[in-house]
Formats: structure tokens, sequence, C-alpha cells
């Protein structure tokens, strides 16, 4: 399962490359759970994103956060 959980990690950070600027990754395995971070600006967005990969299940977080209205205040 680990081979499976990093090849799609991988899929994933190229596409976040290909698509977000100043790109911040952090990728943490362990027996029990895979984690992906993965942090980046798009045009006025930060983007946020995390998956957790357990034994159970796939778990997902994202945030966009309009960097022009919060920078307004």
């Amino acid at each position: 399962m680990e081979n499976e959980v990093r090849r799609h990690f991988d899929e994933i950070i190229e596409d976040a490359k290909g698509v977000l600027e100043d790109v911040e990754i952090e990728q943490d395995y362990s027996v029990k759970r895979a984690l992906l971070k993965i942090s980046g600006n798009f045009r006025n967005l930060k983007v946020r994103i995390t998956e957790v990969i357990d034994e159970d299940k796939r778990k997902y977080a994202y945030y966009l956060i309009n960097l022009t209205f919060a920078n307004s205040e």
C-alpha cells in the first residue's frame, strides 16, 4: 500500500507545482497513516490542502484564502 500512496501523493504534488506558486510540501509516512500537506499561491488566493490516508479511509481538508481581501483590512 505504501508504494501506491507515494505514487498518489507524487501525482498530486506534480499537479500542484504546475499550478501553484511558492509551493511548500510536507509528507509524513508511518505504518498506520500517510500525510500530505501542500501550501501555495494561485493568483490572489492562498491554497492549503491536506490529505490523510489511514487504514480505514482518506480524509481531506482544503482552504482557499483570498489574499486581496485579507490584506485590505
